[in-house]
């Protein structure tokens, strides 16, 4: 995969992840009846079995969000770093299990595979009881070691319900 596809790739994805939000953020704003509530905390995860090809996490989140996260994207999207640099671009799904429901997300991303560091943009579309219509972001930033399949962040962000 060239670094021009690659960089296009994560043109598209970012611009599909803008879109969902405005469009979500624009649904909340037109039925006036949205909540919406900063959050913080941190996330701890560790990496889990998955299919060929795919990169699987779990992990609990503390703070303003508490539950169980399972994340999952294709694993050659960290096995090419844009040209010149050790930061690969990626594209997954997260889903959030709380004790009233589950918040469903797309997540893009950059991680560094020579320091570990990474930053992630978490875009709520939607979830189920509680959460079901859910919208907002969630930026996570942190460490996770490949070595040790470990990791640790801290996240920020809005949910609206």
């Amino acid at each position: 995969m060239t670094a021009t596809t690659i960089r296009r790739r994560a043109a598209l994805a970012l611009a599909a992840a803008l879109a969902t939000t405005t469009v979500a953020l624009g649904a909340n704003a037109a039925a006036g009846d949205a909540r919406c509530r900063p959050v913080a905390g941190k996330l701890e995860e560790r990496q889990v079995d998955a299919p060929p090809g795919v990169f699987a996490a779990e992990g609990r989140l503390t703070g303003g969000i508490q539950g169980t996260d399972r994340f999952t994207m294709r694993f050659d999207d960290l096995s090419n770093p844009i040209a010149g640099t050790t930061v690969s671009q990626f594209v997954g799904r997260s889903v959030i299990e709380t004790r009233t429901g589950e918040i469903d997300t797309i997540v893009v991303g950059a991680f560094d595979t020579q320091s570990g560091r990474f930053s992630d943009l978490f875009t709520i579309v939607g979830g189920t009881r509680d959460w079901d219509g859910a919208t907002g972001q969630l930026h996570l930033y942190g460490v996770f070691d490949l070595g040790s399949g470990t990791g640790t962040s801290d996240y920020r962000g809005e949910v609206c319900t």
